[in-house]
Parts: C-alpha cells; structure tokens; sequence
C-alpha cells in the first residue's frame, strides 16, 4: 500500500505499490549489442529496479558500473554512448 484507504474504498493501482522486478544485489544479464554482435556477461544490481528503469549494474567480471535498460528477463541493455 502506497497510502491509507477507508473501508469500504476500493482500491485503485494508485493504492498499491509495485514490487521492483530487481533488488539491488540481485544477480542480473549486463547485454551490449553493436552492429552484427551482442556481448552478454553477469553483472549485480546497484539498485532496486522495474521493467523499463534505467538501473546502475556492476559487471561481476570487471568491476565496471554502467547503467542500461531493465527487460522483463532481469536483462540490463546497456546504453549507447
């Protein structure tokens, strides 16, 4: 619940608080693509995050913190720069 309700109120998705589809420390898919390539490795959660947020993720292999896309698969679509 986001706030309190009245009984007898119904509820509304205003009411209700979405559950992020990753915490931070969770274990995530870091993803690059390029022309004619696509690069994926494990990578953490800097940060809790829903499907579409633009969350931090720390590469586990490298250390690199770079931020990317959340996908509904736990995958991270790191931006073009």
């Amino acid at each position: 619940m986001t706030s309190s309700v009245a009984g007898g109120v119904a509820l509304t998705m205003r009411n209700i608080a979405r559950t992020p589809l990753v915490m931070k420390g969770e274990s995530v898919t870091l993803v690059a693509t390029g022309s004619g390539f696509q690069i994926a490795t494990p990578a953490r959660a800097e940060e809790d995050g829903h499907e579409g947020d633009l969350i931090s993720v720390r590469n586990t292999k490298t250390g690199v913190t770079l931020k990317g896309r959340l996908e509904r698969d736990k995958t991270v679509v790191v931006l073009k720069m």
